[in-house]
This record gives C-alpha cells, sequence and structure tokens, in this order.
C-alpha cells in the first residue's frame, strides 16, 4: 500500500488542506514545532483505521466545521482507491470507492489491511520519539506475540482465538473457583452425595423423632412463658433508668422551689418591659450627652474664628483687587507674548535682509514704499526677458541647424549627382531593356503554341481513332441492314441503310474538314526568328542600374526642393533675429528706468525682481508688525502699572509687608489674606447653623425621653423599689421561680408515663431511687432474658429440623429422586469434561504455534536489526544476543563486552529501537506492505548518525513506502533529494 494524496476536510488544526506526494518512495513532511506534524500522522491513523467516539473529539476542528477527510492509496492489484471518513457519518466507518467507481464498506478496507489493526500498525510501522524508551523494556514474548500476528492472515484472529479459549476455559473450570461449570458440578454433586446419605440415616429414626418432637413443643412453652413475664420487668427497668436524668432534675427541682417564698409583688412580665423600655431610653439620653457636648465645643471654635476676622470694608477692598488678578495675569502673560513675538520678528526681519544683500536696514523699511502695479511690471519685465532670451537661443539655435542642414543637403546633391549617368547613355540602356523585354514576350508566345499544337494532335488522334471507330460500325451496320433488307425483301430497311450510310460518311468528311482547317491555323508560320539582343545576366545589370538611377534621380529632386526651402527658412530666421533685437533694446530701456527709481535692483537680474519683491513685502509686513506690537506693549503696560499702584497703596496704608517686596509677593499676600478670611466666614456660617441644628435636635430627645420615665417610675411602683437595681434583682427571683415551676410541671407530665403515684410522692417527699441499683438489676433480668431467648431458639430449631426429618422420612421418594439426580450429575460432569479437555489441547497447540513462529522469524529480525545497529553505530557494536525469556536485550561491543538496554546512552538506545523497528517492518513488508511513519525519533542522533539513519531509509524505500514527520531541516540536508520528496508546512 502507498498514500498517494490527502484531502482534510477538518483535523485537529487543518481545516481545508490538501497533500499530495509525488512517487519518490521517501516523503519528507518538514515543519516547526507546533506545525501540525503530529496532527497529519494521527490523521492517517484515522483514515485507515478510524478512532472511537471519545477520541475523535479530541480532533474536532476549533473554528467549526466538520470533522474527516479523503486519503488516496494505491492497493496491489486493485490501483488508486479513494477512502473516506467522516465523524458524523455511518458511526465514524469508512467508505472506499475503487477505480470502477463501486463504493465499498470499512469491512472490504479491513480485508485489504490483512488484518492489520491500528495497534499492530502502530508497534511496528509507526513510531515517535516517545516510544523509543519502550526498547529497554521489551521481552521475547512482546516480540513473538507481534511475529506470530506476521506469519497468520491477521493479529486480530490470533489474539481474539486466544482470548476466546482463555475465556472459554475459564468459564469452565478453574482450580481455585467457584463460579465455573465444572467448579459448580463438583461442588453440587458433593453437597448431592452428603444429602443422599443423610437421607439414608434418617430412614431408620422416624419414631425416635416423633417422642423428641412432642417433648420439644412442651419445653418452647415453658420458655415463652418465662420470657413473656421477664420482658415486662426490663421494660419497666428500662423505662426507669432512661428518664433517669429527668427523674433528677424533677426532684432538684423540686428542692429549688421549696427556698423560694411564696408569693412576690412585681409587675407582670416586669424585666421583659423594663429591659425594653431601658433599650428606648439608653441611646437617647447617650445622643443627648454626646450633643450637649459638641454644643459646648462648637461655641467655643466659633469665638475662636470670630477673633481672626478683619473689618468687611477691608475685606471688600481686598476681594475686589483679587478679583481683577486674572486679568492682571492675562495682561501679564500678553506682554511677555507681544514681548517674545515683536523680538521675534525683529529678528527674523534682520535676517531676511540681510540674506536679501541689499544693503536696506530696519530704518529703511520705513521710508520704503512699493506701489501695487509694480508686481505687474516687473512680472511683465521677467516674461519679457525670459521670452526674448529663449527665442534669441532658439532663433540661434535654429540658424545653426539651418546651416548644417543646407551644407549637408549640397553634399549629397553633389554626391548623388556625379553617380548619375549622361541622358543619351540612359536612354540607349532603355530602349535595349525594352527590346528585350519584347523578345522575351514573343519567345514565351511561340512556347505557347508548340504546347497548344501538342495537345491538339494528342486530341485529334483521339478524334480520329474514334471517328474510325464509329464509321467502321456504321459500315457494318449499313450492310447488316442491306442484307436484312435483302433477306427479308424490306424497302425501310434499305432506307435505313441508306440513310445511316451516308450519315457515317459525312461525319467523317466533317471530321476531315475540321482536322485539316485547325492544322492551317496552327501550323501557320507566323512566328519570326528571334534573336537575342542582349543576355539575360547583362539585362538583369542594366535592369538594376536603371533602377538605381531612378532612384538617384528621385532623391536629387528632393534634395533639390529641400535646398530650397531651406534657403527660404534662413531668410525667413534672418527677419525674426532683427526684430528680436528690436524688442531687446526697449526692454533694457525700461530695466534701466526702474533701476533709477531703486537703486537697490542694479546688481540684480530682472529675471530675480518678481522673487524679490515678494521677499520684500514679506519684510514690509513683518515691519508693520513690529509696529503694531509695540502700540499693544504701550497699552499693556499703562493697565499692569495701574494695577499694582493700587496694590502699593493698599499695603502702604496697612503697613503689611515691606514695601521694596515684589508685587507678586504683595499679590500673593492679598489672595491668601482673602481666602483665609472667606473660610473663617464659612466656619463662622457653619458654627452657627451647628449650634442652631444641636439644640433643636437635644429638644427633640427631652421630648422623647419623657413618656419612657413617666412607665419606667410607674413600675419601680409596682414593685415597691425605690431604684433600678433593687427592681431588677426582684425581678430575677420572680422569673428564676416561674421557670421552675413551668420545669416540674413539664417533669411531672413526662413521668406520668413510666413512673407510680406513689413513686412520685415518693420523689416529693425527698426520697431519690438508686441509679446504680436500677442499672444493676435492668443488667440481670437483660442476661437471663438472653439466656431463655438462645435456649427457646435452640429448642425451635431442634423442633423444625425434626419435623423436617419427619416429614422427608414420610415422602419415601425423596431418596430415589436424589439417586436420579446424583446420576444425571455426574454424566453432566464427564460431558463437561471431555469438552474442556479439548479446548485445552486447542490451547497447547496455539502456544506451541506461537512458539514455531517466534522460532522461525525472531531470528530474522534480530539478525536484520544488528545489521542497522552495527550501521547506524559505525561498528561500535557487533552483535544483538537473541532475546532470552523473561528477559531484556543485550548488546555487544567490538571488544566483547556486554551492556544491557539500560546502560546504554539514551542516544544509542533510540538507535537500537529504531532498528528494531526497521527490521520488525522488512520481516512484515514480505506479507503486507504497509506505509512505514516515523515522527521526530531521530532527535538525540549525531550528524554523522543522521546521514548514516537517512541512508537506510532510502534503501528501505526502495521497498515500502517511507513517511519521515521532523522539525529538523538539517535531516535533508543528509539526504539525496533524487529519491525524496519534501513538503513543508
Amino acid at each position: 500500500m502507498e498514500i498517494k494524496s490527502a484531502y482534510i476536510y477538518g483535523f485537529g488544526k487543518w481545516q481545508d488542506y490538501k497533500i499530495t506526494f509525488n512517487n519518490s518512495p521517501l516523503l519528507i513532511i518538514s515543519g516547526n514545532n507546533e506545525s501540525g506534524k503530529t496532527t497529519i500522522r494521527q490523521f492517517f491513523l484515522f483514515m485507515l483505521y478510524g478512532f472511537p467516539p471519545k477520541k475523535r473529539v479530541i480532533y474536532l476542528p476549533k473554528t467549526g466545521g466538520r470533522m474527516g477527510g479523503r486519503l488516496t492509496v494505491s492497493l496491489p492489484g486493485i490501483g488508486d482507491c479513494t477512502i473516506e471518513r467522516i465523524h458524523d457519518r455511518n458511526n465514524g466507518e469508512a467508505t472506499c470507492v475503487v477505480p470502477s467507481g463501486e463504493i465499498l464498506p470499512e469491512s472490504w478496507l479491513k480485508d485489504q489491511l490483512n488484518g492489520i489493526n491500528q495497534k499492530t500498525f502502530e508497534s511496528i510501522f509507526s513510531f515517535d520519539s516517545n516510544d523509543l524508551n519502550e526498547i529497554q523494556n521489551i521481552k521475547m514474548e512482546d516480540l513473538g506475540d507481534v511475529l506470530l500476528g506476521i506469519g497468520m492472515t491477521g493479529t486480530d484472529k490470533i489474539y481474539t482465538t486466544e482470548k476466546w479459549l482463555d475465556n472459554e476455559l475459564n468459564q469452565l473450570f478453574k482450580p481455585q473457583g467457584k463460579k465455573p461449570k465444572i467448579n459448580q458440578l463438583l461442588l453440587d454433586i458433593d453437597h448431592m452425595y452428603k444429602q443422599l446419605m443423610d437421607l439414608e440415616k434418617r430412614e431408620n429414626t422416624f419414631n425416635s423423632k416423633k417422642f423428641e418432637k412432642e417433648k420439644l413443643s412442651l419445653e418452647i412453652e415453658e420458655l415463652q412463658d418465662q420470657i413473656e413475664t421477664l420482658i415486662k420487668e426490663l421494660s419497666k427497668c428500662e423505662k426507669q433508668l432512661n428518664s433517669y436524668t429527668l427523674i433528677q432534675a424533677y426532684y432538684h427541682s423540686k428542692q429549688q422551689l421549696n427556698q423560694f417564698s411564696n408569693h412576690v409583688d412585681y409587675p407582670e412580665n416586669g424585666l421583659d418591659r423594663y429591659q425594653q423600655l431601658k433599650e428606648q431610653v439608653m441611646p437617647l439620653k447617650s445622643e443627648l450627652t454626646v450633643l450637649e457636648g459638641s454644643l459646648t465645643k462648637t461655641k467655643q471654635e466659633m469665638e475662636s474664628v470670630q477673633s481672626n476676622l478683619i473689618p468687611e470694608k477691608l475685606s471688600n477692598t481686598i476681594e475686589l483687587l483679587v478679583n481683577q488678578l486674572p486679568n492682571y495675569h492675562r495682561l501679564l502673560n500678553e506682554q511677555q507674548f507681544k514681548n517674545n513675538e515683536r523680538h521675534q520678528v525683529n529678528i527674523e526681519l534682520s535676517n531676511d535682509l540681510t540674506k536679501l544683500q541689499l544693503g536696506l536696514t530696519i530704518e529703511d523699511m520705513d521710508t520704503l514704499t512699493i506701489p501695487f502695479h509694480i508686481e505687474d511690471a516687473w512680472n511683465h519685465l521677467k516674461q519679457e526677458a525670459e521670452h526674448l532670451k529663449l527665442e534669441k537661443e532658439r532663433i540661434d539655435s535654429e540658424f545653426h541647424s539651418l546651416g548644417k542642414q543646407r551644407t549637408y543637403v549640397e553634399n549629397e546633391l553633389h554626391s548623388f549627382q556625379e553617380k548619375m549617368l549622361e541622358t543619351s547613355e540612359f536612354n540607349d540602356m532603355q530602349d535595349k531593356l525594352k527590346k528585350k523585354k519584347e523578345m522575351d514576350r514573343l519567345r514565351e508566345s511561340d512556347e505557347i503554341q508548340l504546347k497548344q499544337k501538342e495537345s491538339w494532335k494528342i486530341a485529334q488522334q483521339k478524334k480520329t481513332k474514334l471517328a474510325n471507330t464509329i464509321f467502321g460500325i456504321g459500315i457494318l451496320v449499313t450492310i447488316s441492314l442491306m442484307l436484312l433488307g435483302w433477306l427479308l425483301q424490306m424497302d425501310v430497311l434499305y432506307i435505313g441503310s441508306g440513310l445511316v450510310g451516308v450519315s457515317v460518311v459525312l461525319q467523317k468528311i466533317l471530321l476531315l474538314f475540321s482536322a485539316r482547317s485547325m492544322e492551317k491555323v496552327l501550323f501557320e508560320n507566323t512566328t519570326l526568328k528571334h534573336r537575342n539582343v542582349i543576355g539575360d545576366r547583362e539585362s538583369r545589370e542594366i535592369e538594376q542600374l536603371l533602377h538605381e538611377q531612378e532612384s538617384l534621380k528621385q532623391r536629387c529632386e528632393n534634395l533639390e526642393i529641400k535646398l530650397n526651402q531651406i534657403k527660404v527658412d534662413q531668410l525667413k530666421s534672418s527677419e525674426r533675429n532683427s526684430f528680436l533685437e528690436q524688442k531687446q533694446n526697449r526692454l533694457d530701456q525700461l530695466t534701466r528706468d526702474h533701476k533709477e527709481i531703486y537703486p537697490f535692483l542694479r546688481p540684480i537680474a530682472v529675471e530675480y525682481w518678481p522673487n524679490l519683491l515678494h521677499n520684500l513685502r514679506f519684510c514690509i509686513e513683518k515691519f508693520d508688525k513690529i509696529k503694531t506690537y509695540n502700540q499693544e506693549l504701550d497699552r499693556l503696560n499703562d493697565e499692569i502699572k495701574k494695577f499694582e499702584d493700587e496694590v502699593c497703596l493698599l499695603f502702604e496704608q496697612y503697613k503689611w509687608l515691606e514695601l521694596n517686596n515684589p508685587i507678586k509677593v504683595k499679590v500673593d499676600y492679598l489672595t491668601s489674606l482673602l481666602n483665609e478670611q472667606s473660610n473663617l466666614h464659612s466656619k463662622v456660617d457653619q458654627y452657627k447653623q451647628w449650634i442652631d441644628q444641636t439644640n433643636a435636635e437635644m429638644q427633640s430627645l427631652v421630648n422623647q425621653l419623657k413618656p419612657y420615665q413617666t412607665e419606667i417610675n410607674r413600675l419601680w411602683s409596682i414593685a415597691n423599689v425605690a431604684d433600678e437595681e433593687s427592681f431588677l434583682r426582684k425581678g430575677t427571683q420572680k422569673k428564676e421561680k416561674e421557670e421552675l415551676q413551668r420545669k416540674i410541671s413539664e417533669y411531672y407530665n413526662q413521668l406520668q408515663l413510666f413512673l407510680y403515684d406513689y413513686e412520685l410522692k415518693q420523689i416529693d417527699e425527698g426520697n431519690l431511687i438508686d441509679r446504680w441499683e436500677l442499672e444493676d438489676k435492668f443488667k440481670t433480668q437483660e442476661t437471663e432474658k438472653k439466656q431463655l431467648e438462645n435456649q427457646l431458639k435452640d429448642k425451635q430449631q431442634q423442633l423444625a429440623d425434626i419435623k423436617s426429618v419427619i416429614s422427608h422420612l414420610e415422602r419415601t421418594e425423596d431418596y430415589s429422586m436424589m439417586k436420579h439426580f446424583y446420576s444425571v450429575k455426574i454424566g453432566e460432569l464427564n460431558k463437561i469434561a471431555k469438552q474442556w479437555a479439548v479446548l485445552q489441547v486447542a490451547k497447547e497447540k496455539l502456544v506451541n504455534t506461537k512458539k514455531m513462529y517466534q522460532q522461525h522469524y525472531l531470528p530474522k529480525v534480530i539478525e536484520r536489526t544488528t545489521i542497522y545497529f552495527e550501521k547506524l553505530t559505525n561498528g561500535s557494536y557487533k552483535r544483538i544476543l537473541p532475546l532470552e525469556e523473561g528477559k531484556v536485550l543485550y548488546v555487544e561491543c567490538g571488544n566483547g563486552i556486554r551492556y544491557q538496554v539500560t546502560e546504554l546512552s539514551q542516544g544509542t538506545r533510540d538507535q537500537l529501537f529504531v532498528s528494531l523497528r526497521i527490521a520488525l517492518s522488512e520481516v512484515t513488508s514480505e506479507i503486507s506492505k504497509m506505509p512505514f511513519f516515523i515522527d521526530d525519533a531521530f532527535v538525540h542522533f549525531d550528524g554523522v548518525r543522521r546521514a548514516s539513519m537517512m541512508q537506510i531509509l532510502e534503501k528501505i524505500a526502495e521497498k515500502q513506502q517511507v513517511l519521515l514527520f521532523t522539525c529538523q531541516e538539517s535531516i535533508i540536508e543528509y539526504s539525496n533529494n533524487q529519491v525524496m520528496d519534501i513538503q513543508q508546512i
């Protein structure tokens, strides 16, 4: 089997992805980590074998869509087949399309896989880096099971058969089991044998059993009476024990109640009512106390704040000045901004004038005036100068070009005129050529006539032959008619013969006349003897020479026309040049006039005047900006000085700070002073508000307390007390007494259920029953009861056994039926034992078969493994020792030392495992050729061993398809690109 291509509908991270392999036997699928290589390998396994539903869920596409795909494989003897498997279709089963177009089920695919299931495929044809560690645990039995599956039709059948045999044997018999059929039969037979022996004994003891039955019945009745009496006593004693705690509580409660007086003056539910009043009063009193303290503190703080306030008139003056501060700061910022802008513009203007290099200064800008129309005038002068310059250059270039053209044309014309022939000589050549053409035409006419004569002769010969044939036939017909007429004596036949004869003669005569007239026309000697004037070669030379002369003549005519046109163009160019000089003189005069008005234009060319005008206007605009800034700054300075004078006057009047302090310090002082006074006024207002609010709250609390205090005084009066502590103490006593009375009532009602009145009366009088006496009495009665019950149970069992024996003995058929059942069981045991023996023999045969295949194939596997392992390790290890039952692999190095697999390095262990897998694959390929999957199994290989590994894989790929999944680009460097197909993902 070979994989040709795959299309993934959706599988893990892959969706709508196609892979196509060429015919190369070694296929390398390369990609980085997490690029999806292992997922593609799992996709191939899913398409070939399918996955259970739980495992399919793992590979459902994360972005939605159906899970599954198509796999195109080439099967020996069948061709290319397409396998399609979709997760939610046909319960994940595959459908196969063969080359004929027929759709086949998954059972057909399993037949084509030769019974190799997924587990066997992964054990032989597929492995990755995680599987390499299994080499240290592999044993002979593991390889033997795999090799046995190789030799048979399919691994599943071998394992299934062996499992079925073990299951059937275990269901029939287990040495230590009870559920198998033979074990159950043995137990049943043993039990039946014992029953059979008992039945034999019981047949001899029927009368004695009847006497024992009557005796046991009397003894059972006596025991039942005794037990009933004890049960009543135990019930009473148990109730007393279970309620002993209740009895004690009742006794102690009665004792405590006797300590209280008979009558207590106290209001109904006095404590609860008093507590409810206290709960209502306490928060109100606490809140009233807090409010009184807060009121005193608030008044003191308000008086302290009022002492720091300044007069209201002064405060209004300060507030007016502070309100002007934003405008003052705005003026300062604007003043600074205007100064900076003026300075910047001044610097820019100075730099611009310096760059112009006209000798102008900032002071000159005040007197410089430029009219609005000067720009049009200077632009016109510039355009005119540029136009005249371009026109002058164009005319000069044109005049120079015309001169060159005239010289070239005159030279060409002179050269062509020298090459031309004289007129007479040219005419003679034309005459010769005409005569030559006329002679050639006549010759061609003669040749055509000769061909016509030959054609006519051939046609005439055919016509003559045909006419002669017709003439002969006509003569024969005429003679025949004459003879018939003579024989029949019929005139009509004579006439007919005469007409035929005349017709034939006339046809002959007409043919001869036509031939002679045509011959005169064709053979009349009209041709002249043609004499060639000149030869063909000379004729061609003359034709070529005449053609050249015609061409030269035409060129000369064209050159003469062109020369005349050039002369005309030169005259026109001279006239334009004169007109241009006049315009240049006028332009120079206008330029001089402008330079007289603006002397700074003298060193500057006219072409640059408009640009200069643009720069000068920018300079004038900047100078105007400077004058505007000066005016604005004068206005700002006046307003700032006015505000500062008012602030200084206020500080001088009240002597707050030294007069030489900066204005900023004074302004900050006024601002902080105003803020402070504002805060103080706010605090005073807030304190007044708090005082009014506190007084109102205090009055409200006093009004709320009055009804509560009245109720409290009334409760004290009923209880005959004068303070709270006495009231609470008296209330506690009454509550305790009422609680005791309630408990005693409850205890009494409960004890009435299991105590007599005299017993309750004894308790009231102070006589309490001892608990230990009750417990000893209860234990003694309970022990006696158990003994009697055990005796009763034994007697009842004995009575039941005797009744059963008597009943069995009365039915005389039991013994004979038991003997019959016993013999049937023995026969059934013999039959199942034979079946077990057959299965046991089959299992032994299967075990022997497994050993045979191990002995047949295992040496081959070990031999091939040794070859590959020696090549991979560059000869370091010479031999792999054959596996012994229950032991692991050993290898032998070149010096004869043997090592267990666990003693080898990780890389060498990996190479041993790879060698073993390749050997197993080779042995298996002799029967079933399947693709070989390797997933990044060479991570511990060095460069040399990787190269050797790729050589081995290339050799294996000659026999079976190999798919190598790797993230190591160096693997490709060790491979032969001619025998492999690299798929980059």
